[in-house]
């Protein structure tokens, strides 16, 4: 642009056309009286039948609570979800052992690490977890991770097993091995002591119900049941060499599994009864609710099969597995479920003791972020 353009330009901008005010002042007068002559319109105000209050007050108290569990899972789904191992909120909590670190989860999905170890065992009402952990004995608490007490033991801990009180500490006990000895603390970490010089690798088994804390396990001269905290013997039997001890949920009976059967015991130490498997006897016990009596057995043709027992009869395969190794069986809470984990493959099987229902859980491993093909330690709650 030239001098002349940009003179040009300036002229026009500063110029104003004859009567360009007064015409733009009559405008802004006729519009004010357009304005002013209005006829008004009455606006309409939205009406809610009185039906429909309650039902309103109700969903938004609805939306509240969802809010406050939102915020109350610190984040997580308002939602009950199903758990890895396929339980109802109810159902409790499984102990995982992966990677030589043991960690919880629940049955919203939840997992939390409790620490290293290389055994474990959870409180009947699945809140704390003990833990073998090297030459000690460590009790957490489920709900945060928080160590509880530690109790040192002389040499390597194996095979602790929480009594089967639904109580909290100091009314409970806990047993386990160190050093090829029996040893047992209370649950809030104080007492520790030993019960037995002389122990078999077999878990423990408390008896339930009852104050005064009677204790089955297996020795090199057979099976002893003693009250923990005063060794006092109950009962012996002598010249049994067992796989696994049980006590059915009401005390009255102990099951002693062996190579090729079960034989059932009373707390006297009277025999009642034996089981035949019809082959090897890998796990079993009875369940913590309930008389069922469960057997995992492997068969002749090294097929592996899952036997129940009720409230009397014989063992009865409910299903039979393709899996030719097991490391855990664990029984549910209710007595209805049995949980198997195999060191084939990353996965977990849930058994339906009714009818034997077989849900594979995959994958089991990754999402317990336990590395592959985890144990399952116990199952509480």
């Amino acid at each position: 642009m030239n001098a002349q353009e940009q003179l040009l330009t300036t002229r026009l901008k500063g110029f104003a056309a004859p009567g360009e005010i007064e015409a733009g002042e009559r405008g802004r007068r006729l519009v004010l009286a357009a304005f002013a002559e209005r006829a008004p319109v009455r606006r309409r105000r939205f009406h809610l039948p009185r039906i429909v209050w309650p039902v309103l007050a109700a969903l938004l108290a609805a939306s509240a609570v969802a809010v406050a569990g939102y915020l109350r899972n610190d984040g997580g789904s308002p939602r009950q979800v199903r758990a890895p191992f396929g339980a109802e909120v109810e159902d409790g909590v499984v102990l995982a052992l992966g990677r030589g670190v043991a960690s919880t989860v629940n049955a919203r999905g939840r997992i939390r690490a409790l620490g290293p170890a290389s055994d474990g065992d959870l409180s009947p009402h699945g809140r704390n977890a003990v833990l073998a952990s090297g030459p000690g004995l460590v009790a957490v608490n489920v709900a945060d991770g928080q160590v509880r007490w530690r109790v040192p033991a002389p040499a390597q801990v194996s095979l602790p097993r929480w009594s089967r009180e639904r109580t909290v500490p100091p009314c409970c006990r806990v047993a386990y091995l160190a050093g090829g000895a029996l040893y047992a603390v209370g649950g809030d970490g104080r007492g520790a002591h030993l019960v037995a010089r002389h122990a078999l690798a077999v878990a423990p088994a408390w008896r339930p119900g009852g104050a005064a804390h009677e204790l089955a396990y297996a020795a090199p001269d057979g099976i002893h049941i003693v009250v923990a905290d005063s060794r006092h013997e109950r009962a012996h039997l002598p010249g049994l060499a067992p796989e696994a001890l049980s006590w059915r949920a009401d005390g009255r009976t102990l099951a002693v599994l062996d190579a090729t059967g079960v034989t059932l015991y009373s707390a006297s130490g009277k025999r009642l009864q034996r089981l035949a498997a019809h082959g090897r006897v890998l796990a079993g016990g009875y369940a913590p609710a309930g008389n069922r009596l469960v057997v995992l057995r492997r068969g002749a043709g090294g097929r592996l099969s899952l036997l129940v027992r009720g409230a009397g009869g014989s063992l009865r395969a409910v299903r039979h597995l393709a899996i030719t190794a097991v490391s855990d069986l664990r029984l549910s809470p209710d007595g209805r479920t049995a949980l198997i984990a195999s060191p084939e493959g990353d996965e977990w099987l849930e058994i339906r003791l009714r009818d034997g229902h077989l849900q594979r859980l995959r994958d089991i491993g990754r999402r317990l972020r336990a590395g592959f093909a985890p144990r399952a330690l116990a199952w509480a709650g």
